[in-house]
């Protein structure tokens, strides 16, 4: 009864009206995935920078920094749910991802036998038997891959065939780290508590298949909003620039604080750190982590910056909602300077007068019929399909819901339904 419902609902749903079902007429087979939220990119000694935007991760070329060069995406190959981290070990790329309600969730292995071109090997997502599994980071270290999952724990991957690694469960307390860093012989597990507090998690891995937890320190969620690892550092950004001595993993030393404007993200770089803000970037001095002192303003755009990562010895790159990849030079510490500016998604490049409004939580998947191209997206906990006039003038597409519904929908308009049904 419920489906039958459904099926009208969608039918009134729709701003042009739909046609009859018709055998003869294409059914929709899957082009590519584009974009979604960003998350820190693994950048290679050589350049390369390969960055995770949904469930696509795209490479590109960055050897000159000033122009940018986006080498190829794995499109064609969208991860099951959304990533959430990525790491390298030698020639292969781990990704970890999660559907947003918790009903999968794995590691997805790309083969980087040609560097500018990622191939998903495979996907693996019987890391346990739990039904619910919501991996929120992952990292390689130790020739292992360490696997946060926050309902289930910590996993270690042996990596003795890199291409199928297998998992073990070491620390069976679930974990809510969104951030794993590798050091020497310890992991750094950052993330939020539920009272909104920032946590940073020191795990021992001498012994590698045997992680420890060491030293914990817990922090202002506000002064701390993103916690950046820096050894023998961990600098926080959000209403202050707040430093901590983590050179004895088995105790974090609060070091020096003062107040800054407000700042969704930062970087470190040598000794200077930069906190990208709503009008610019400031730089403050760590040459006495006792004292952090601010240095200069600069008010190169970084508005809405999800990640911040050093680039090199003298630069930074930033990544924007607003899929911006932004490269600052930071040569000359007081005096950062833009080198280049682009779009990390070429839906972004071609559309973006047109549809701001393609981004999603697990991004876009674009689905063809004939000549043309249909986005279908997921947001929350629905799944919007919209035939766009700059894609599909004057086309009509099929589309085919789970319960075997077939809906027929003309340009312009579009339709919602529940993700689960």
């Amino acid at each position: 009864m419920f489906r039958s419902s459904l099926a009208m609902a969608l039918a009134f749903a729709v701003a042009a009206p739909f046609a009859h079902a018709d055998t003869a007429r294409p059914s929709l087979s899957f082009l590519t995935a584009l974009g979604g939220s960003v998350r820190e990119p693994v950048i290679d000694a050589s350049g390369f920078v390969y960055v995770p935007t949904g469930a696509v991760v795209t490479a590109w070329d960055l050897r000159q920094p000033g122009a940018p060069v986006r080498l190829g995406d794995t499109g064609a190959q969208p991860t099951t749910g959304k990533i959430t981290a990525l790491t390298r070990r030698g020639a292969w790329l781990y990704a970890s991802w999660t559907r947003y309600d918790g009903t999968d969730a794995g590691v997805a292995v790309y083969s980087l036998a040609d560097p500018a071109h990622p191939q998903l090997v495979r996907e693996i997502n019987d890391y346990t038997d739990e039904d619910f599994r919501y991996v929120t980071t992952i990292v390689a270290a130790a020739d292992r891959l360490y696997l946060f999952d926050q309902e289930n724990g910590l996993f270690v991957g042996n990596l003795s065939d890199p291409a199928r690694p297998t998992f073990t469960r070491t620390l069976p307390t679930g974990t809510g780290f969104g951030y794993a860093y590798a050091h020497g012989n310890h992991l750094y597990a950052i993330g939020r508590n539920w009272l909104g507090g920032t946590m940073l998690q020191i795990y021992d891995i001498t012994q590698p298949d045997l992680p420890l937890a060491a030293g914990l320190g817990g922090y202002d969620g506000f002064n701390d909003f993103r916690l950046k690892l820096a050894p023998p550092l961990a600098v926080g950004f959000g209403l202050a620039i707040d430093v901590h001595d983590v050179s004895d993993p088995w105790q974090p030393v609060d070091r020096g604080m003062v107040e800054s404007p407000v700042a969704l993200n930062g970087a470190v770089v040598g000794t200077h750190a930069y906190s990208l803000g709503m009008d610019g970037i400031d730089v403050w001095t760590l040459a006495n982590p006792d004292a952090p002192a601010f240095v200069a303003h600069s008010t190169i755009d970084a508005f809405a910056t999800d990640e911040a990562v050093p680039f090199g010895n003298a630069g930074l790159l930033a990544f924007s909602r607003a899929d911006r990849l932004l490269h600052v030079d930071v040569g000359t510490p007081a005096q950062p300077r833009r080198s280049s500016t682009t779009l990390l998604s070429p839906l972004a490049r071609n559309h973006r007068s047109t549809a701001p409004s393609w981004k999603a939580v697990d991004g876009v998947k674009l689905w063809k019929a004939g000549s043309g191209v249909l986005p279908f997206m997921y947001w929350a906990d629905e799944v919007i399909v919209q035939a766009q006039p700059e894609t599909t003038i004057g086309g009509q597409f099929q589309v085919t819901l789970e319960d075997g519904t077939t809906v027929w929908l003309n340009d312009p308009s579009s339709l919602r339904f529940p993700a689960r049904y």
